[in-house]
């Protein structure tokens, strides 16, 4: 006897030897609903003649006798119940009597209490089950409560019908009333969390069969009369316990408590950082140390520094094209290789005659990073110099190309021209600066004292008008 979700009701002779089970065309037994799988299950007559055995055949959603998923091959006897999918089948033995599917529920199901299931339940005692929520989610996963009452208080509070221990369900959460031909209304009474039927809020609406019913935290399915609840796909991973909710508000000290694993993320961050660096420079001085042939790179550092030292590195250099990623990239070879470039630029400068060009050419110098902080410094002292405001120690260390000598032919401007040009910009202190010291030591040409004690009269520098009266002529 085969019974779909509408309890439409259809008699199948067992004649054969075998029957197949499923949704495929050429089942001997077909059932076309989606939770049927297409070769589901096999019904097969004994050897002895006496009676039926069931195999599941590796379905989807599987094969339930009595309740009770079956894993392999089943005996069945007078009046068992198979649940397949929406299906409900019922085995009847003429020779030993008639099973029939009851009309009226005899159970004695109490509200609070969860039935189980025993594995030696036939299809007459299943089949009596009354309405009812089972419980996919919240405390008691899997417990089941009787709708027999015409009118059930579900809350936390224990003198509600349906009690529910979960602090997310208020002390009187809803009410259900029984309607009659099995339809059943939800009513909230001012629940704090509210009342979901199928993920909708309501207030006050009609539940039934296969309805997902949601109090707070908590959720429900609602079976119907003579159903047997075989959890699905879905349902089986709802079947989960929860405890109460966290407070929303950390406890006192949770910052503290949050500070742990942030320090803790930060010197794993520290550490990760130090062995990577390590890595780094273990795996640059691993490849400085293999073969030439072995290393491109490696070999074009070597011709490089070779060529440097031949005194052609400004050319050699311009052929350097490391990969922004090369473990070369800042190695002692290469930061030889950029002194010796640096080295070279000194020498330009001094054959230089263009002021502006030798200030680019050190200020590439001071610039490079690669370069030792030795002649980095020295390079900024160049720099000052060819802007007139020298800061070396001695006429040595400044670049030649300050110096006016007429035997190397260059040309610079005079220290009266430049004063010039400041006085007339506005800068008139460091035109003061420019002629101060020749004035006063008497080396100055009769213009530049001039133009120093007109700057020193327009500035109000009576000190420096009193050293120029006093310089000798």
């Amino acid at each position: 006897m085969i019974e779909d979700d509408e309890n439409k009701r259809t008699s199948v002779p067992l004649l054969r030897d075998s029957y197949m089970v499923g949704r495929r065309e050429g089942c001997t037994v077909r059932l076309t609903e989606r939770n049927i799988s297409r070769d589901h299950c096999r019904i097969t007559r004994r050897n002895d003649g006496t009676g039926y055995t069931l195999e599941d055949t590796t379905s989807y959603n599987g094969v339930y006798v009595n309740g009770i998923r079956i894993d392999g091959v089943q005996e069945l006897v007078h009046g068992d119940l198979v649940q397949i999918g929406d299906y409900r089948i019922i085995l009847q033995d003429d020779s030993v009597g008639d099973a029939t599917i009851p009309t009226e529920p005899q159970s004695n199901l109490s509200a609070k209490t969860t039935q189980p299931l025993g594995n030696t339940a036939r299809a007459a005692s299943l089949l009596e089950r009354p309405h009812r929520l089972v419980m996919l989610v919240g405390p008691t996963p899997g417990a089941e409560f009787s709708l027999e009452q015409p009118r059930l208080s579900v809350g936390r509070a224990e003198d509600c019908i349906i009690s529910i221990n979960h602090n997310s369900v208020s002390r009187l959460h809803c009410e259900i009333h029984d309607l009659g031909e099995g339809r059943f209304e939800i009513v909230d009474k001012e629940s704090a969390n509210g009342v979901r039927v199928n993920g909708a809020d309501l207030r006050r609406g009609i539940i039934e069969e296969g309805d997902l019913i949601e109090l707070g935290d908590v959720r429900f399915k609602f079976i119907g009369r003579g159903q047997v609840f075989v959890p699905g796909a879905t349902d089986s991973q709802q079947l989960t316990a929860i405890a109460d909710r966290q407070l929303s508000s950390p406890p006192e000290g949770g910052r503290s408590s949050l500070l742990v694993p942030l320090v803790f993320l930060f010197c794993v961050v520290l550490i990760g950082a130090i062995v990577l660096g390590l890595l780094l420079r273990a795996r640059a001085a691993r490849l400085a140390s293999q073969p030439e042939e072995n290393n491109p790179e490696l070999r074009l550092l070597s011709e490089i520094k070779q060529a440097c030292d031949t005194g052609d590195c400004d050319a050699a250099r311009a052929r350097l094209n490391l990969a922004d990623g090369s473990p070369l990239r800042g190695s002692t070879l290469h930061r030889e290789i950029e002194n010796r470039w640096a080295e070279s630029q000194f020498k330009r400068v001094e054959q230089e005659p263009d002021v502006a060009k030798a200030k680019t050419i050190v200020e590439q110098v001071e610039r490079n990073t690669l370069v030792s902080e030795a002649l980095r410094r020295r390079a900024n002292e160049w720099i000052a110099a060819l802007d007139g405001t020298p800061t070396a120690t001695t006429p040595d260390q400044l670049p030649s190309v300050v110096k006016v000598t007429s035997d190397a032919g260059r040309t610079q401007k005079s220290d009266f021209d430049r004063a010039s040009e400041l006085a007339v910009a506005g800068s008139k202190r460091e035109a003061r600066d420019v002629l101060y010291q020749k004035v006063v030591s008497g080396k100055a040409s009769a213009d530049e004292t001039r133009l120093l004690r007109g700057i020193c009269k327009d500035t109000g520098d009576r000190e420096c008008l009193n050293e120029v009266k006093k310089a000798p002529r």
